[in-house]
């Protein structure tokens, strides 16, 4: 189960990567960050919030969790 839910998240990571770069690259976003001198916008925290779905799911499908049983 768990494996599954780093899954879901991995593809949820790899979704918002590219729509991030995807929007950082457009006419649009490159103009008002000229014109606004705007650092950080919301594709970029698009981008870093689809590296941080990433690295969860990544964590969450490679993690081995140690069942204790009771005697």
């Amino acid at each position: 189960m768990r494996a599954i839910f780093g899954a879901a998240i991995i593809l949820f990571g790899v979704f918002l990567v590219v729509w991030s770069l995807g929007a950082y690259d457009s006419l649009h976003t490159q103009v008002s960050n000229v014109t606004s001198g705007a650092r950080l916008d919301r594709s970029q925290w698009m981008l870093i919030g689809g590296v941080v779905a990433l690295l969860v799911g990544i964590a969450m499908g490679f993690s081995r969790r140690h069942h204790h049983r009771l005697h």
